[in-house]
């Protein structure tokens, strides 16, 4: 009786190559593939985010949702979004109801329902070792809105727009205001970098070398700075939504942007992503944040 014989060390060594070719061309595929839905899914939410916010002004007689960046909310009207996010651990980092909750943020009117929306799903950071939170867990927020959009200051605070780092810029207070920047144009919600995100606000301000805020594109940027940092979540592309409702997921064009944004240290990071030589990214930040006037 004749013993079947097995595969030779040859013919095993053929099917590991085989094996490792295929998945050399499949895993990229779905790499590519998961990434596209991560970039829909984003879409979706800084969509539906900017959608309440339209809703919010239909509401109020074309006033915008308010906004502002840091403090007690009792001082000033109740922003969109309150809580500050940072890698320490606090229990803001991690509590859904300063996003869906009316008691502490105006979007809850809206989107009481809707919490994972302020979430990117490319954002899979979580709480480093050294944290005072639950190490591993994630924060409940990536996204912030334009400071540009109805920012308001508390009592004792300088408005942004008649300060001398912002002059001549203009903060928006109705939807009707959006003339000269049409609300195509006008970025509401980014996805902001997880080392630069903390209260609601995004400001589109330049550090270190700073010639007046977003003017700073009119000077020299090689030594300039991203204040508050854009993500680059989605390989080297963010986020954003518009006045008008409509959401993408858009390229960098710059090093900068692309490869130095990528990184995440887990630490506080304002004026440490520069905008380096090639403003192409900075000059359309600019241009699609606020006005000069």
């Amino acid at each position: 009786m004749n013993r079947k014989q097995g595969f030779t060390l040859i013919e095993l060594l053929v099917v590991i190559a085989i094996i490792a070719i295929l998945a050399g061309m499949i895993l990229p595929a779905l790499s590519k593939a998961k990434a596209k839905t991560q970039g829909i899914s984003c879409m979706n939410n800084t969509k539906q985010i900017t959608l309440a916010w339209i809703m919010y002004g239909n509401d109020q007689e074309d006033w915008m949702m308010p906004n502002f960046e840091s403090g007690d909310p009792n001082d000033r009207p109740l922003s969109w979004v309150t809580g500050w996010l940072d890698w320490d651990g606090g229990t803001d980092n991690t509590n859904w109801l300063y996003l869906v909750d009316p008691k502490y943020a105006q979007m809850g009117n809206y989107m009481s329902k809707a919490a994972k929306a302020f979430k990117c799903p490319a954002d899979n950071n979580a709480m480093p070792k050294g944290s005072k939170g639950v190490i591993g867990k994630q924060r409940v927020r990536t996204v912030s809105m334009n400071s540009y959009m109805n920012q308001n200051a508390g009592p004792g605070e300088a408005y942004w727009d008649t300060n001398k780092d912002n002059k001549g810029l203009r903060i928006y207070r109705k939807m009707s205001d959006l003339k000269k920047l049409k609300p195509t144009s006008a970025w509401v919600i980014v996805d902001e970098h997880p080392d630069s995100v903390n209260d609601g606000c995004l400001f589109p301000e330049a550090g270190i070398v700073n010639e007046g805020g977003i003017k700073v594109v009119k000077g020299d940027t090689s030594r300039s700075t991203w204040r508050d940092t854009p993500s680059s979540l989605h390989n080297g592309a963010c986020g954003f939504s518009y006045a008008d409702g409509h959401s993408e997921v858009r390229k960098w064009k710059t090093k900068p942007m692309i490869v130095d944004c990528r990184t995440v240290k887990f630490i506080y990071m304002p004026d440490t992503i520069q905008i380096g030589g090639d403003r192409t990214d900075w000059d359309w930040f600019g241009a699609h944040s606020a006005e000069v006037y």
